[in-house]
């Protein structure tokens, strides 16, 4: 395993009741005592960085517990739904990817849920026996290889590969990501009872229509052994409000993690798979009160949270995506990992997991590590309307340029009326420059703002402009 390097970590366990509990790590001890009941929790401080195995020794009275190959470095939490659960066996350069995987300074733990949001009708002893203590399963913590890595989050994998690359410290895992969770599953039930607009939707979630809609008519599908003969009270789903937080993120409490890596969204963005947009305002609520909530459930105030922006897909994610590029801008300690040109718009799990870990790691480089990286694409800085509309840029990384070499394309001239215009761009040098905008006031310029854009401007370092309207 990893343990968190520099900071504390409560090692908790079982053992005879009052008995003196000694923790070994290295030259590093603590002791403490088990209750009436056999239970004990003694800080332990790990130390700074170290990529030497050592083991991790609890002794209380005759008994003992040796962990060993145990490193000091940084864990990430990895969670959201089915694309940060989607394996890096299944991911476009997994061939490649696999041959790499064995790695001793990249340790994995994966949370498999026992039930899924998939087309399937669970099974009669699932519906009876399925509760927040029993959704996940794993096989503890495993070294980086072949077999481990091919069932482990691709987006998380290449993370960790890049990192490590680039900063020498031991990286761990851990997956918590479910196909089709909405973000109301990830949130305390507290704090959702604890706002007027979310606590509505903790009550009665299946037949609250502002609940997200695939998720609601999938669960039913799941449960339909149950709604075939409702004898028993309802049974859980990994969907239902609160469910996954009770399961996968409250049993992390009080291990230190390095910070989130966050992909997930595709349920919250729209009201079905060819349904209506959601407004935008409930869902910066949610995403707003999951940091906040993570950064309580893990006592840090500051606790990094990286996410990736919705890609390219066939379906209204506009508002989306725009949600969380304002999120990005005006919540302290994120930072959003742009995939408008690695998405794919008629499957909504891309393949090409590579680019959106690698840019998660980019900007972990940069705003975590303090290392001197390009993280960023092109941003807007600067919009100048006259006889031609001058948009100058910054994260330029020594100039703009497309990703193809051709002419600039995903630009449009949206006008007071609503009618949107095809704008002809060219690039001059740290600015993108649109001939003939049209006349009027109140001209707005767009750029990448459909669900599946034509869009091609990147910076020298090859990273993608985020979506914009301004």
């Amino acid at each position: 395993m990893v343990l968190p390097r520099d900071r504390s970590v409560t090692i908790r366990g079982i053992c005879e009741p009052a008995r003196r509990v000694e923790v070994r790590f290295g030259p590093k001890q603590a002791s403490g005592r088990s209750d009436s009941e056999g239970r004990f929790a003694v800080p332990l401080h790990a130390g700074a960085v170290s990529a030497d195995p050592a083991e991790l020794l609890i002794t209380a009275g005759d008994a003992e517990l040796r962990l060993e190959d145990v490193l000091v470095g940084d864990v990430w939490l990895c969670a959201g739904q089915s694309n940060m659960a989607w394996p890096l066996g299944k991911a476009a350069t997994a061939e490649a990817a696999l041959q790499r995987a064995d790695r001793s300074d990249i340790r994995l733990l994966h949370l498999r849920e026992r039930a899924s949001g998939n087309a399937i009708r669970y099974s009669a002893e699932l519906l009876r026996d399925l509760d927040a203590s029993n959704l996940f399963e794993h096989d503890g913590w495993r070294h980086s290889d072949e077999d481990s890595a091919a069932t482990f989050s691709a987006v998380g994998w290449f993370f960790a590969e890049r990192l490590t690359a680039n900063v020498e410290v031991p990286v761990g895992l851990i997956q918590c990501a479910v196909g089709g969770a909405p973000i109301e599953a990830f949130l305390p039930r507290e704090r959702m009872l604890a706002d007027e607009q979310l606590a509505p939707l903790s009550e009665d979630w299946l037949d609250n229509e502002d609940y997200p809609g695939w998720c609601r008519e999938r669960a039913r599908f799941n449960l339909g052994a149950w709604f075939d003969d409702p004898q028993a009270p309802r049974p859980h789903h990994p969907f239902e409000p609160s469910f996954l937080y009770d399961a996968g993120i409250a049993p992390l409490a009080e291990f230190p993690i390095r910070g989130v890596l966050w992909y997930q969204g595709e349920s919250n963005a729209s009201s079905g798979a060819s349904g209506t947009a959601v407004p935008p305002q409930i869902n910066r609520l949610k995403l707003v009160t999951l940091i906040d909530s993570l950064r309580q459930q893990f006592d840090s105030p500051e606790l990094p949270f990286l996410f990736v922006q919705l890609p390219a897909h066939d379906r209204p994610w506009v508002a989306f995506r725009a949600m969380q590029a304002a999120v990005d801008r005006t919540v302290d300690g994120t930072s959003m990992a742009v995939t408008i040109d690695v998405g794919d718009a008629k499957d909504v799990h891309p393949r090409r997991k590579r680019e959106v870990g690698e840019r998660l790691a980019l900007l972990a480089l940069r705003e975590v590590y303090g290392r001197n990286v390009v993280a960023h694409g092109p941003e807007p800085r600067d919009v100048r309307i006259g006889k031609q509309v001058r948009i100058t840029f910054h994260n330029v990384d020594g100039g703009l340029r497309t990703a193809d070499g051709k002419a600039p394309r995903g630009f449009e001239f949206v006008t007071a009326e609503g009618e949107v215009v095809a704008a002809r761009a060219t690039l001059d040098g740290d600015s993108v420059v649109l001939a003939d905008p049209p006349a009027g006031e109140r001209l707005r310029i767009r750029y990448a703002w459909r669900p599946v854009p034509d869009a091609n401007l990147v910076n020298d370092a090859g990273l993608p402009a985020a979506p914009f309207l301004r």
